[in-house]
């Protein structure tokens, strides 16, 4: 009896001595600490995309444009810079027809595409004047469709409707026509009454 109780010291303190430890229960009032999961990988996003508004990011195709504006988890603010468009060119300061400092934009219709989906409404010349909104559409790309830019949309949607860049609604009205600016546009049914840009051209 004696001759074993030494066997064990000498054998717990060769295992102590070389960094081995006997493997012990953790007593009933003690919680036994979980073992933490390792973290789920997340992919890395690309260190070599373009930085949007750059000349690089401009000469990307739309296929790829979309892809890294997707990466992001929401297509909303994407800055789209698709096809030759006609933007920004500034008017005179007396110009009777300026849009909030702008020149009119007349905007072309280049097609349905994803996140503007919805129906152009076109005058007797085929100009298109007012936009309904369909499932889905995002304001950067319905005015990526038209040629115009979201500035100039809030511009002559402000008085009647409450956001273009934040909310739209399948069915809204968004104008187009800078000359139908008190008289056309909603929001998820309701036409607001909003401020109109200063200055802005004759109503019709």
């Amino acid at each position: 009896m004696r001759r074993s109780t030494s066997t064990a010291l000498v054998l717990a303190a060769a295992l102590a001595l070389t960094g081995c430890v006997a493997a012990t229960e953790a007593p009933a009032d003690q919680p036994v600490a979980a073992e933490s999961a390792a973290p789920e990988p997340t992919a890395a996003p690309e260190q070599d995309a373009p930085e949007q508004g750059t000349a690089e990011w401009a000469a990307l195709g739309q296929d790829e444009q979309v892809r890294l504006c997707e990466e992001r988890g929401t297509m909303t603010g994407c800055m789209l810079t698709w096809g030759e468009c006609f933007t920004t060119t500034f008017a005179a300061p007396d110009d009777p027809i300026a849009v909030a400092g702008e020149k009119p934009i007349v905007p072309v219709d280049r097609g349905a595409r994803e996140y503007a989906r919805g129906e152009a409404v076109l005058d007797a010349s085929g100009t298109p004047v007012a936009y309904v909104v369909a499932a889905g559409d995002i304001p950067e790309f319905v005015a990526d469709r038209f040629c115009t830019h979201l500035a100039y949309l809030n511009s002559i949607n402000s008085v009647r409707r409450a956001s273009l860049a934040v909310n739209l609604y399948a069915g809204d009205t968004i104008n187009l026509d800078a000359t139908t600016i008190f008289t056309v546009g909603d929001e998820n049914g309701v036409v607001h009454a909003g401020p109109p840009p200063m200055p802005h051209p004759p109503q019709r």
